[in-house]
C-alpha cells in the first residue's frame, strides 16, 4: 500500500522529465542500478510498463516492465538515501501486480550478488534464482501462478 503523500506516476517515452530528476538524484543506487547506463531515456517506448514514485512532489523510485523479445525484465531502484524505507516493496508491488493483470508468463531481473537485500525482497515476490549472468550478477525468475 502506497501511502498518502506517495504518488506512482506511469509515464512515457514522450515525459521523461520525472524519469530525468529520478536519475540525477538517484546517487549511489545507479552503482547497482546499470539499465540507463547504455540506454538513452526513450527506451521506455519499449516498456510495457514504467512508473516513478514520488513523494510530495519529488521522485525518490523507478520502475520497469522491460520487453525484450520474448522476456519480460523487471527493474527498480529508489534513490541511495531512502533505501530500507519500503519503497522498493512499494514499486515491486505495482509492477508484480501490473505483470499478473498482464498476464505475463514469467518475468525476469538481474541483480548484484552481493546485494542481499535487494535478493530477499525479490524473493518475497516469488523471485528465484535461476543461474548467475556473470561473476557479479545473478538472474532471477518469477513465474505466474498460472504458469507454475
Amino acid at each position: 500500500m502506497v501511502a498518502p503523500d506517495l504518488v506512482i506516476h506511469r509515464i512515457h517515452a514522450t515525459d521523461t522529465v520525472l524519469l530525468q530528476q529520478f536519475l540525477e538524484a538517484a546517487g549511489n543506487s545507479l552503482e547497482t542500478f546499470r539499465y540507463f547506463a547504455s540506454r538513452p531515456l526513450t527506451v521506455i517506448t519499449n516498456h510495457l510498463v514504467t512508473i516513478i514514485l514520488s513523494e510530495n512532489g519529488t521522485p525518490i523510485g523507478y520502475g520497469h516492465l522491460d520487453k525484450d523479445g520474448e522476456t519480460v525484465w523487471l527493474g527498480i531502484a529508489v534513490k541511495e538515501q531512502l533505501k530500507g524505507r519500503g519503497f522498493g516493496r512499494s514499486i515491486m508491488q505495482y509492477l508484480v501486480a501490473a505483470a499478473d493483470e498482464l498476464q505475463l508468463q514469467q518475468i525476469m531481473l538481474t541483480v548484484d550478488k552481493t546485494n542481499i537485500g535487494a535478493i530477499a525482497l525479490y524473493q518475497q515476490f516469488g523471485f528465484v534464482e535461476a543461474g548467475m549472468i556473470n561473476e557479479q550478477s545473478v538472474k532471477m525468475i518469477r513465474k505466474s501462478n498460472h504458469a507454475r
